[in-house]
């Protein structure tokens, strides 16, 4: 969904999603913050600028929206492993 497909935007031009939980509160995210979530990803269609998470309530989207602001701004570290090593095999 780009900029124009979508009259949802905030101040600096970036497109807006709202995401709604079980009961129905409104969360607002800039689309690519949104991104971050798989399930936001799979469930956003062209024209829409609102996505209803019918299985989650509002004190949970209320954290997942929180951290998906903040790491959208301030991207994860990676946290290194101990073995120096992704696997087993390579150990």
């Amino acid at each position: 969904m780009s900029s124009q497909e979508n009259d949802f935007e905030d101040a600096d031009g970036s497109a807006m999603i709202r995401l709604n939980s079980q009961e129905e509160e409104e969360f607002e995210l800039t689309l690519a913050a949104a991104k971050l979530s798989e399930l936001v990803r799979e469930s956003i269609e062209d024209d829409t600028d609102s996505i209803h998470i019918i299985r989650v309530s509002s004190d949970c989207l209320r954290k997942v929206v929180a951290y998906l602001k903040k790491y959208h701004k301030q991207p994860m570290k990676d946290i290194s492993t101990p073995l120096g090593a992704n696997s087993f095999e390579e150990v």
